[in-house]
């Protein structure tokens, strides 16, 4: 089309007509040279200089294709950039009437005209896509509980719970029977992020609920909810989706712990090292063999003392978890104080500024504070 426009409007306002030999307007010239091309009467051949330029236009448009195809922004910019300056010669030289002038402009405004449509379209696509994790973010958020701190008996306890994106990776959920004294805890961080890991979660918080059931009418069976949610995860998503999960169960002044597949669980005594408790590595639940024995720690901890546990990208490497470490161990003051919950949460973030990528952070905190140590401390405080 750029050549044939080319041909209508270079050299003159007028040309002749290749049909009857007439002086006839450019555009009217245009439509009889494309009648005398369609019926065979007449034979285009552009010169080398004219393909040249045809060329680098149908250059920058399989450029767009391959920026679009390969979601490569820098191509595209720079094709797009291309095509403006293109267009701006093309009006130069077209208002010269000199050879080539059609063939940059229309070719330059075909590229941007297709980097315009690309950009609209992905646009909307955002938009739409924006709209659909705002709304699978407002069903997970629902089946997520609220209460995230609180105390049950002679324990206290807080989930610090902050999603890196609209639909978190990481999930956590409680039971509580005051009349008992049973406090439930667990996290996790299932795989990916997004749509898959809300209907992860979605999955994981209906076997919770099922679950309640049973433990509102005895005790807490951990290794039968294990075992029934690697089940129900490895048939629903068939093997391809998984999670960690680190989950307690606190009974009376005793309190048990298991992992499957997580850092693991912390036990910090202020003013010591914190120690890791030990529990042999489990795969992650979903990928968990039938007849994985499950391994529980049952422990009782002394007035003060601290259980910490968190998903994967809170501390990740040696390096993270060691300045978490001396931050602990340089607070220890604080840790003996009502505002230690705060403290280690600190020292957490202040660690994880090693990490390379962001990413979900869910940290589980529970502390034994019986009555007679809370009233030593407000003592004190006073």
């Amino acid at each position: 089309v750029a050549l044939l426009i080319q041909d209508a409007h270079t050299g003159s306002r007028f040309v002749e007509s290749p049909v009857d030999g007439e002086q006839v307007p450019a555009f009217m010239g245009l439509v009889s040279l494309v009648h005398s091309v369609l019926s065979g009467r007449y034979i285009y051949v552009p010169t080398h200089h004219n393909i040249v330029l045809a060329l680098f236009v149908i250059l920058l448009l399989v450029l767009q294709n391959i920026a679009g195809a390969s979601r490569a922004p820098a191509i595209a910019a720079a094709s797009t950039v291309a095509a403006f300056v293109f267009c701006a010669i093309g009006l130069v030289v077209w208002g010269w009437y000199l050879p080539g002038g059609s063939i940059l402009l229309v070719g330059g405004a075909s590229v941007i005209v297709l980097a315009g449509a690309r950009f609209l379209f992905t646009a909307a696509e955002r938009a739409r896509l924006s709209q659909q994790l705002i709304m699978g973010q407002t069903v997970q958020d629902l089946l997520l509980p609220t209460q995230r701190s609180g105390q049950v008996g002679d324990w206290e306890y807080k989930v610090v719970f902050r999603p890196h994106g609209p639909m978190s990776g990481d999930w956590l959920q409680q039971f509580t029977k005051p009349d008992d004294n049973v406090l439930v805890l667990a996290i996790g961080d299932v795989v990916g992020k997004g749509p898959s890991a809300a209907l992860n979660t979605a999955v994981i918080a209906n076997i919770w609920r099922d679950s309640e059931r049973s433990w509102e009418q005895g005790q807490v069976d951990a290794a039968a909810f294990v075992a029934r949610l690697n089940t129900s995860i490895a048939k629903t998503f068939l093997g391809r989706q998984h999670t960690t999960l680190q989950f307690a169960v606190i009974e009376g002044n005793r309190v048990r712990v298991l992992n499957c597949g997580g850092p693991g669980w912390l036990k910090v005594v202020p003013g010591e090292r914190s120690t890791k408790v030990p529990l042999r590595a489990r795969n992650p639940v979903g990928k968990m063999a039938d007849d994985t024995p499950i391994d529980e720690c049952t422990m009782y901890l002394n007035p003060g003392d601290y259980l910490i546990a968190y998903t994967d990208g809170v501390l990740d490497g040696t390096k993270s978890r060691y300045l978490f470490d001396q931050q602990l161990h340089g607070s220890s003051a604080q840790l003996t104080t009502d505002q230690g919950f705060a403290t280690i949460e600190d020292c957490a973030r202040a660690a994880a500024t090693s990490d390379v990528l962001p990413d979900d952070f869910t940290l589980l905190m529970i502390r034994y504070a019986p009555v007679a140590t809370s009233a030593h401390r407000l003592n004190t405080a006073g």
